[in-house]
């Protein structure tokens, strides 16, 4: 039994047991081998053993969970699943990516008649790293509609792909991560993916003309909170679509490659959470905003507080100041490091540069409270801090700065002010915000 959120869920009357690798501990199984019903061969990993019990007959019965199964192949170990291609669907990719394909043909003379056809649209292709992108819509007509009605059903899919095989994980942990990212910015929202798919030269069948044909080899995942999938979003009350972007999307992905190069821990830690991820503690959510703000600042901006020759001047004149202590200067020795901005100055650099729509939602004491806030956290600093954010002024205070990592992601794949400016009231964050 498969579930996206759960994984894949293995019964078996009996046990394992027997099998269990010499390293292995109690029930668990590094990689579990099968066949579907149809006689395919698939392959479990990362195979923990959940319950072992008796059956109302006496006979023993074992369960085990499985974070992700690969269909149709018997591989020895993860690092054995390898691609040359991967394709993915996403959530709200038809709706991103914009035209249907759908074509509504009306005659202009009697007698008038009116049908539906799907145009194929061109593929849209950029570059994600090292490897080769493109996002593709197929039309497939439904014809469990009631005749004479039918209907289109659109797929949306991105195709990775990339002329040395590679892992399975380089791709999720790369160009797939990346877009999916790249999707939640524009949408406000999660962006669970629905389908992987890849092909390998490892794994072909013959045709009857000689040639050979990679056979698509499914792959079951779990996802974090991939269901109940959120709301699907109509592409105007999106940020930016990929056909509003036009001949401008290779180069917004690849400045956001480049970003994700610079500051991976920003985009970790910002889409860790969603800004209505009830099931996530608001302290932690809180935390992961101030984090990625911090990671932000310290990849995109000068690391030095003071010009290294002024510091010097500085520590040296403080040191100084206690030569004659021995125990004293050696202590202040050891303390008086680092030249690095503090937090409420890395903070207070982000704020600035936020256009106006952010910054008038930013109170005078929001920067100080939140400094206190993240301090109480890390370093237990405090305790009685009346500037301390809870409850509802914590929420409202973790909406802003994620309202301020947005605007900065928002700039640094090519955004002008005005056009952050407009997108700004359509992020969930923003809305929060106007209206709690």
């Amino acid at each position: 039994m498969f579930s996206p959120t759960d994984g894949i869920n293995l019964e078996l009357v009996g046990t394992l047991d027997p099998l269990r690798a010499r390293r292995a501990k109690l029930g668990d199984h590094t990689v579990i081998w099968g066949r579907t019903v149809q006689g395919h061969g698939m392959s479990l990993f990362g195979s923990l053993e959940v319950e072992s019990s008796l059956s109302g007959s006496g006979e023993k019965t074992s369960q085990y969970k499985s974070h992700w199964m690969v269909l149709g192949e018997h591989l020895p170990a993860s690092d054995a699943v390898t691609f040359h291609e991967l394709e993915v669907g996403m959530f709200n990719l038809e709706e991103w990516i914009g035209p249907s394909g759908i074509v509504h043909d009306t005659s202009t003379e009697p007698p008038y008649q009116s049908s539906i056809r799907y145009q194929q649209l061109p593929p849209l292709k950029f570059r994600i790293g090292s490897f080769e992108a493109s996002a593709e819509s197929n039309g497939l007509w439904n014809h469990s509609v009631m005749p004479p009605s039918a209907g289109v059903r659109v797929k949306s899919i991105v195709r990775f792909k990339t002329p040395n095989v590679q892992t399975l994980d380089k791709f999720l942990n790369g160009p797939v991560r990346s877009l999916q990212y790249f999707l939640q910015l524009a949408t406000s929202s999660r962006v669970p993916m629905t389908s992987l798919i890849g092909t390998s030269k490892r794994f072909v069948q013959l045709l009857p003309n000689g040639e050979s044909w990679p056979v698509p080899v499914p792959i079951l995942f779990t996802q974090k909170k991939a269901v109940p999938l959120p709301d699907r979003k109509h592409p105007a009350n999106m940020l930016f679509s990929a056909m509003g972007l036009g001949a401008t999307l290779p180069s917004r992905m690849n400045s956001w490659q480049e970003g994700r190069d610079r500051y991976p821990a920003t985009l970790d830690f910002h889409f860790s959470t969603g800004p209505l991820d009830s099931d996530v503690p608001l302290e932690f959510r809180f935390f992961s905003a101030f984090v990625a703000c911090e990671a932000y600042h310290r990849a995109t901006h000068s690391n030095e507080q003071l010009n290294p020759a002024e510091y010097k001047r500085r520590r040296e004149l403080l040191l100084s100041s206690v030569k004659t202590d021995p125990e004293v200067f050696e202590w202040a020795n050891e303390k008086i490091l680092g030249n690095e901005p503090s937090a409420r100055r890395r903070l207070q650099d982000l704020y600035d540069e936020q256009p106006e729509i952010i910054r008038t939602l930013v109170e005078d004491t929001f920067i100080r409270r939140a400094v206190a806030t993240r301090n109480r956290g890390i370093v237990h600093a405090h305790n009685n801090n009346p500037d301390v954010f809870t409850g509802r002024e914590l929420f409202r205070a973790t909406s802003l700065l994620r309202l301020i990592i947005q605007g900065c992601l928002l700039r640094e794949i090519g955004f002008s002010p005005e056009e952050i400016g407009s997108m700004v009231p359509k992020i969930t964050d923003y809305r929060i915000l106007t209206t709690s």
